[in-house]
């Protein structure tokens, strides 16, 4: 376990370390002699993460199922069952964060903790689709659902643009495959929101390589367009999606460089780069409209 000095500016123990990268509690960071201003400093430098409400940790630490079982474990009680969002990190989907929180120069700057969503707050765990043997695991020391429960769940219960990248990231992670998600949605069939879970199902894809792409996606989908690629390479350029046919991709800001753009643009390429945030955070139909746009364009300047 790799030891963290105690932070500089803590006088509390300046000789001191504290293990850093395994899940923490506030009280055992104080029992190492790092108040909790201390801790918010380490926050906010970036040194630290929230994980969930009262489980940090370092940053950049690389999460295992068990090890986010772990954190889990520090603040869940023995009879509480994880579920939906939760579960779906546990199984290894990308986190989808609560809004950050923060006053004055602070707010929007910092993460946000991983959204907490226990059976026993939240609905019953059985809630329109009766528990089936293998729907309940045990994972470190946590109950949560299965992965493919927790797969049918999200997309029944969560909105579209929630539930694709869990869906995604569970299969990112190879916590289930997606025969089994499609036999398993046929659970589902008469239960509540057993169209949108078809739906979600026939779209979720290994390929997407975090929530903004899948998020993309769902907006690409919307949009008077043909089916795209995820993943797609062009000249060793990975795109967020692509088609090979018209060579009309999309990337996100960060995945590509100019000589990148440069060397898809010399073989016929017209690759969009769309801001992660835009994509995330504005109206769908300003996003599906932009993608149209640029497409027919492109279009347009192939047959002149």
């Amino acid at each position: 376990m790799d030891l963290v000095p105690a932070p500089s500016s803590s006088s509390l123990r300046p000789d001191g370390c504290f293990a850093l990268d395994e899940p923490f509690t506030p009280a055992a960071a104080a029992s190492a002699g790092i108040g909790r201003s201390a801790l918010e400093r380490l926050v906010r430098s970036g040194e630290v993460e929230r994980l969930v409400r009262g489980v940090y940790v370092a940053a950049g630490t690389p999460l295992t199922t068990h090890a986010r079982a772990r954190a889990l474990a520090l603040v869940l009680g023995r009879r509480q069952v994880v579920v939906d969002r939760t579960a779906a990190w546990v199984h290894g989907a990308q986190a989808l964060r609560l809004r950050p929180g923060g006053t004055g120069a602070t707010r929007g700057t910092l993460p946000g903790p991983i959204p907490l969503d226990v059976a026993s707050r939240r609905r019953r765990i059985a809630e329109a689709l009766p528990l089936g043997r293998g729907d309940l695991t045990v994972v470190g020391g946590v109950r949560c659902t299965s992965a493919v429960r927790t797969a049918l769940d999200v997309g029944r219960f969560l909105a579209p643009e929630r539930a694709l990248p869990l869906l995604d990231g569970m299969l990112r992670a190879g916590s289930l495959t997606h025969l089994e998600l499609v036999d398993a949605s046929d659970r589902a069939e008469t239960a509540y929101g057993s169209v949108q879970l078809r739906e979600m199902v026939a779209m979720a894809d290994a390929r997407a390589a975090g929530t903004a792409e899948s998020v993309l996606r769902l907006h690409w989908y919307d949009a008077s367009l043909p089916t795209p690629v995820p993943g797609l390479v062009v000249t060793g350029s990975r795109l967020a999606l692509g088609l090979g046919l018209h060579r009309f991709g999309v990337a996100l800001s960060g995945q590509l460089g100019e000589p990148d753009l440069a060397a898809c643009a010399a073989v016929g390429w017209r690759v969009l780069v769309l801001d992660r945030c835009r994509v995330l955070r504005s109206d769908p139909l300003h996003v599906t409209a932009h993608l149209e746009r640029e497409f027919h364009q492109h279009l347009l300047s192939q047959v002149g």
